[in-house]
């Protein structure tokens, strides 16, 4: 993964978790929370579409993409599991 490519899958995916904390509701872990799940979300996410190889086809926009997908799954999954362990 290239610095730049890093860079921004760090800031999409802190942008994606706020943005799924906001859409999704206040879980129990609040901002920071969310911000660390997307943060972890988005760089899992643009890890595999590089290993997949779809970084040579869509470039940057196609990372950010994945980024806050990937950041948005993870928030989702943990409310998810939040609420079965609930």
């Amino acid at each position: 993964m290239t610095g730049e490519l890093l860079l921004a899958s760090v800031v999409v995916g802190l942008f994606g978790g706020w943005l799924a904390g906001i859409v999704i509701g206040k879980g129990r872990h609040g901002l920071l929370g969310d911000l660390s799940l997307g943060l972890v979300g988005g760089c899992i996410a643009v890890w595999i579409y590089q290993a997949v190889g779809l970084a040579a086809h869509a470039g940057m926009i196609g990372a950010m993409v994945a980024a806050v997908i990937g950041a948005i799954g993870v928030v989702l999954a943990q409310r998810k599991l939040q609420h079965l362990a609930a």
